[in-house]
Parts: C-alpha cells; sequence; structure tokens
C-alpha cells in the first residue's frame, strides 16, 4: 500500500501505487469503528458505490479471461457513470473524471493511451491510476519491471502500530493508546502472462496482537473482535509489470461483522500494496508521480504520492517517497453504526517512507513509513448537531522472506 522518514523534493504520496499508504486508510477505519458513529448512506455516494462495485466486478472477470463478458459490464458502468455525472455534476469531478478515463481504456483500449502519450501528457494507468515521470535520473537508465517466476513465494509480515487523539465538541479524552498488530501474510505467484501481467495468491495468517501495558481493555477487545475472522481469508490478484493493479478479489474466512468491515478497508490497500513503476527507463535520483482516488468507510480521499529511486542495483532498487491525501466535506457511509447521521468536513493526511524491491518478487521486500492524518467531523446526536476532531499517528512495517 511506500514509505519512511525522508522526504523527496516534491510533493508526495501512496503505498505501493497507491501501497501501504492506504494503510491511512485502515487506521480511519479503526478509528471510526471504536470510537465514532456511523452515517446513513448518503444517495450519491451510494450510487457512486455501485458503479465501482460493477466495475471491481468487471476486473474479476477480466481477471479470469472472461473478456467478452467485462466488456459488457465495462460499458455498463460506463453508461451508469456517464448518468451519475449528469444527476451529480458536482459530486467529487476529480474522481468520477479518473473513473470514466479507466473505463474508456477497459471499453477502447488503444485510445486514450496513445493520446495521452501523444500530447505528452501523464498516461492514466490500468487501475485507474495516473503516474507520471517528473525527472529522468542519472546515467544507465534501465526500465523498472517486476519480473517473478511462476511458483515463486513471498512470506510477508505486516506489523502497524496507531496513536488517535479525539476530541468532542469542548470535551478531549485523553488519547487513546492502540497495541500494535502483526498480520502474517503468504504470497504465490500462480500466473505470469506474455504481456508480463502477474497474476498472484495472497493468503492471511492468524494476527497477534502485541501486548502493552495501558491499553484500555474496550479498545483491545474491539481490536481482538475485528481480527478473529481474519485467519484463512484469501484474495487473488493481477497486477502489471510496472506494479499496477489490474483485478483483486478478498474472501473473509470469517463471518463475523467486525471481521468483514475490517478486511474491505484491508481489501483496499492490499490491493495496491505493490509499488507503482514508471513507464520510462529510469536511473538513480528518477522522480515520479502517481495520483489515485480512494475510498474508506465511505469517504472519498484523493492521494497524491511521489517516489524517488535512490538507488540502483541489479535487480535489487531502494525508493523513497512521500504521500498527501485530502477530502471535502461529504457524508460518511459507516455501517458500523446505523441511524447516527456523521459528516466529514475536512480530511488530510501526510506520510514519508521508505522501500526496497527485488523486482525478481511482486511485492516490495521491505517498506517502512510514518503518516498522520487528521480528520474533522460532526454528528447528530440528541437532535443536535455535536463537532468532533480526530489525529491519528501510523507507523508500519511490511518485511519479506
Amino acid at each position: 500500500m511506500s514509505k519512511m522518514n525522508r522526504q523527496p523534493h516534491g510533493k508526495a504520496p501512496a503505498p505501493s501505487q497507491q501501497a501501504p499508504w492506504a494503510l491511512f486508510l485502515l487506521a480511519l477505519a479503526f478509528s471510526i469503528c471504536l470510537l465514532t458513529a456511523p452515517a446513513n448512506a448518503a444517495e450519491p455516494e451510494d450510487d457512486f458505490l455501485d458503479i465501482v462495485a460493477q466495475i471491481h466486478e468487471a476486473d474479476t472477470l477480466s481477471a479470469s479471461g472472461k473478456d467478452a463478458p467485462a466488456v459488457t459490464l465495462y460499458k455498463q458502468a460506463q453508461t451508469n457513470l456517464f448518468a451519475f455525472r449528469k444527476n451529480n455534476p458536482t459530486w467529487n469531478t476529480k474522481m468520477v473524471a479518473l473513473r470514466l478515463t479507466y473505463l474508456q481504456d477497459k471499453t477502447t483500449p488503444a485510445s486514450p493511451t496513445a493520446q495521452s502519450q501523444a500530447a505528452g501528457k501523464p498516461q492514466p494507468a490500468k487501475g485507474g491510476k495516473e503516474v507520471k515521470l517528473l525527472q529522468a535520473g542519472g546515467e544507465q537508465r534501465q526500465a523498472l519491471r517486476l519480473k517473478p517466476e511462476v511458483g515463486a513465494k513471498q512470506s510477508l509480515n505486516l506489523n502497524f502500530k496507531m496513536a488517535m487523539e479525539v476530541k468532542m465538541g469542548a470535551v478531549q479524552p485523553p488519547a487513546t493508546k492502540i497495541p500494535a498488530i502483526d498480520i502474517p501474510m503468504e504470497l504465490t505467484v500462480k500466473a505470469v502472462a506474455d504481456n508480463g501481467d502477474i497474476t498472484y495468491e495472497l493468503v492471511m495468517g492468524e494476527p497477534s496482537i502485541v501486548e502493552e501495558t495501558g491499553i484500555a481493555p474496550q479498545v483491545m477487545e474491539a481490536m481482538k473482535a475485528s481480527l478473529t475472522g481474519l485467519k484463512g481469508s484469501s484474495g487473488t490478484g493481477r497486477i502489471s509489470d510496472r506494479g499496477l493493479t489490474l483485478a483483486w478479489d478478498l474472501k473473509t474466512a470469517g463471518a463475523d461483522p467486525q471481521s468483514k468491515q475490517l478486511m474491505d478497508q484491508m481489501k483496499d490497500w492490499l490491493a495496491n500494496i505493490a509499488l507503482p513503476l514508471p513507464e520510462e527507463p529510469v536511473g538513480p535520483g528518477a522522480r515520479w508521480e502517481a495520483k489515485t482516488p480512494l475510498k474508506s468507510q465511505g469517504i472519498a480521499i484523493n492521494q497524491t504520492a511521489t517516489y524517488e529511486l535512490v538507488s540502483l542495483e541489479g535487480s535489487q532498487v531502494t525508493i523513497k517517497s512521500s504521500v498527501t491525501q485530502s477530502a471535502g466535506s461529504q457524508k460518511i457511509q459507516n455501517p458500523t453504526m446505523p441511524g447516527m447521521p456523521l459528516d466529514l468536513i475536512k480530511m488530510t493526511g501526510t506520510g514519508a517512507g521508505d522501500s526496497t524491491m527485488d523486482l525478481a518478487k511482486a511485492f516490495p521486500v521491505t517498506v517502512t513509513a510514518k503518516s498522520r492524518s487528521e480528520l474533522t467531523m460532526s454528528m447528530t446526536m440528541g437532535g443536535q448537531k455535536q463537532a468532533m476532531s480526530m489525529k491519528n499517528d501510523l507507523t508500519l512495517k511490511l518485511e519479506s522472506k
């Protein structure tokens, strides 16, 4: 879902193409689940999510080689999205535009890419991402491409920890201490197509909570409940040899509602855990940017990530990155607490990280990252609106064997 301390000169953003930056979203999921209330479905957001679900279903068909039905579904989603834009002309125009670009690429594959390259503009990448080379870097440049072998495995472990502060009106309770979590995962490369596309399977092991003193019992219990159904959950994905997500489907092993909700959030960043690589050959010092629309807990988020190639030795690559995220005023669709309106007024996020890659592997070898997100919200309680603000600090580490 890119990552750690030094920031490149420039702007910033995502775990992988998005990648582990999407853990910003996981932090939001935990925060809202633990400390706030769900929102009633907001009409435009619900309609848009239905269209996104159509697109994901089409992506799954495409990943399975069922191109004809996939194209039919892409065209249906495209028609629905055009109608959505007509009925909601001011709703998150950037996100709608990116999805329309993606659907245009899926329904007329040759034209968008050719036109973008001819105009010298950033190329809309598969999966709705826009990747733009900012600086080519030093000499001895090479095209960065993932080339894992079929059957190759990676044992991954994700460790993340959050600290959270919440203010309700004029009342600011002590900061909530949240224990660190370890989530083991096993990745297996199932197929590599002639065009370089990589199909893989990801299976989750049993998560564990790192015991600490000073953790509120209700927080510990809520987190344990959320993690209960994760073991055995599995996903099948397909990425390009540039690390761009083409398809992703995740199945939850447990039936617990809290586990399912957490998996819905994790699905987004697991789909984008690989780092997005530029189309052009690059050398040390190269910089590129990836823009991605995201959705978490019903929040539509705009994300920009900037990557810098620190070193390149054979298949070994070191990259540092920075990320910014923002979201404007909108209703939040949060199914955990139906019946209590929750409105987002503003959300901002920043982060930085370091990653190492082996181009012979599908996922990064190591990722370390730190990020902070701040939200301003309001909710209706007892017929009155109550102001609420939230700050999340997140530290994560991904290691691969």
